[in-house]
């Protein structure tokens, strides 16, 4: 897997707006034709083959933090969602001045709480009832990881 910074804009939209991956972030008022990836953010990208099968932004929270989204293509889970994982964390801390990403999941997302374990985050507060899913409140837990 080469792991590498994209500035290809058409390519981080068709990855957040592929079935699998929207659904858990289209909320919002966004509207999945119209969207825009922000170009302020960091993007990384996984290529297995020259195909790209996985993607971490970055992007600056209002209270300063740095705020971290992976996004595994449904497909490309089981095969490269750990590996990607993994590289992907090491480009960030290789190529960047980043000391502290956060991430928030809400507690419906298990699986995805547990990839986030496994590459090193750990939960440091939850919010309740901070996630509205199908018109059910959710709490969400706050994570972080640290450089070193």
């Amino acid at each position: 897997m080469i792991v590498e910074r994209t500035y290809d804009m058409a390519l981080v939209k068709s990855i957040l707006t592929t079935d699998g991956i929207w659904e858990h972030i289209g909320g919002h008022g966004l509207i999945k034709e119209q969207f825009k990836p922000p170009k302020d953010w960091l993007y990384v990208i996984g290529l297995v083959d020259g195909e790209a099968v996985a993607l971490v932004l970055v992007h600056d929270t209002a209270k300063g933090d740095k705020k971290c989204h992976v996004q595994i293509l449904p497909e490309h889970r089981k095969e490269h969602g750990k590996e990607f994982g993994v590289k992907g964390m090491a480009w960030i801390w290789e190529n960047t001045t980043i000391n502290r990403m956060v991430a928030s999941i809400p507690e419906i997302y298990q699986n995805v709480i547990n990839y986030a374990k496994l590459q090193g985050f750990t939960i440091f507060c939850t919010v309740e009832e901070a996630y509205e899913k199908d018109g059910v409140l959710y709490d969400e837990f706050l994570l972080e990881i640290k450089r070193g």
